[in-house]
């Protein structure tokens, strides 16, 4: 009946006190990194540019006891920030203050050349790790989605590991030398280019080209530029998306590394609230006075030529819309650039300089 009423009970006769086993579950030390595991993600989730100060002073507050609580930090940022690469810049601020603020330790015993294992020194090495890690997925036993779906999240995985490199440079947590290293094996095989190096490539000269390609450097820039030059061409086998995004970097270097038009429109990365704000007043007022003037001229011109203005048409045609009799009189200017063609491309220049080094041999808004 209901509420067990009529039931036999499940067990019958006296029941056996439970023992005490020798292998049972004690609370240690994976319990404490568990403690600190959870911590440190929650701060991760909650971290923006308009609360970054209040959260890394309680990020760095966090009791990291040994080397392995330090090599746990730095595997949950590197995580955050690969997949979320529009806050690469934040995640790498955050990685300049955990090198000042943590703790080092010794290194372990009987080596005793051995350095003191420190936050940026864990850090490097994971850097080094994730670029220098095998590039192919085994998709053995995989139905086609799910190999799909490995492939797609392996490859966001490098491109924002080569992005977050690019901003740890930035902040010089990574040497010149390095990134010349990372571009040269990026380059190495122009005769059978990687499709997925050459994405990677792209990447990283959008975020770091600016303060590579100086007057010290400018011999090897060149010469990265004429590889580039020689991927774009056609019997090179690359997608037109690929070499579209080679000529939008060849292109960039010409503007002196300033993003402009569908560049600057595609770049993302982390803003403020009153950032966002200012930028779409900006648009609005943009569009209302390429309403205005359209209107204006189509007011006075009298039976003239009709339709867009020629520098709207010049834009329609690059890309690639189609008749330009198709847009309005009071269509708003389209997104353009190779790039916007091909289907990718975009990036992000920034500040900084170096430090640190490897061993050889080894608009988004969150609330």
């Amino acid at each position: 009946g209901r509420g067990g009423r009529g039931q036999k009970p499940l067990i019958t006769g006296p029941v056996e006190p439970l023992k005490v086993s020798e292998n049972r579950w004690k609370p240690g030390e994976k319990a404490v990194a568990s403690v600190l595991q959870r911590e440190t993600a929650g701060f991760l989730n909650k971290i923006t540019p308009e609360k970054f100060e209040q959260i890394r002073d309680k990020f760095c507050a966090m009791a990291v006891q040994s080397a392995a609580d330090l090599a746990l930090v730095i595997k949950l940022i590197f995580d955050k920030a690969l997949t979320e690469p529009a806050f690469g810049s934040v995640y790498a601020d955050l990685c300049v203050s955990g090198a000042e603020r943590f703790p080092e330790f010794p290194p372990s015993e009987g080596d005793a050349r051995a350095k003191p294992i420190t936050f940026k020194r864990l850090l490097l090495n994971r850097c080094q790790e994730e670029f220098e890690a095998e590039k192919n997925v085994d998709l053995d036993g995989l139905s086609d989605k799910e190999a799909a779906d490995a492939v797609a999240k392996a490859k966001k995985r490098s491109l924002g590991n080569i992005r977050f490199i690019g901003e740890l440079y930035k902040k010089r947590m990574l040497t010149e030398k390095i990134m010349h290293e990372c571009l040269i094996k990026l380059l190495g095989d122009v005769a059978n280019p990687q499709e997925e190096e050459v994405e990677c490539l792209c990447k990283l000269l959008m975020t770091i080209g600016k303060h590579i390609d100086h007057e010290r450097a400018r011999e090897h820039v060149n010469e990265y530029f004429i590889r580039m030059d020689d991927l774009c061409k056609p019997d090179k086998g690359l997608p037109s998306r690929l070499r579209f995004m080679l000529m939008d970097v060849i292109e960039l270097r010409k503007n002196r590394w300033e993003l402009k038009g569908a560049l600057a429109t595609t770049a993302v990365q982390a803003k403020t609230i009153a950032e966002v704000h200012a930028e779409a007043a900006a648009e609005e007022r943009r569009q209302q006075e390429l309403a205005n003037s359209v209107s204006m001229s189509g007011r006075h011109g009298g039976g003239g030529r009709r339709g867009p203005p020629p520098d709207q048409e010049r834009h329609l045609l690059r890309s690639g819309s189609g008749d330009v009799r198709q847009a309005g009189a009071g269509a708003a200017l389209p997104m353009t650039g190779r790039a916007m063609q091909g289907g990718g491309g975009g990036g992000k220049a920034g500040a900084g300089g170096g430090g640190g080094d490897w061993q050889r041999g080894g608009g988004v808004v969150r609330d």
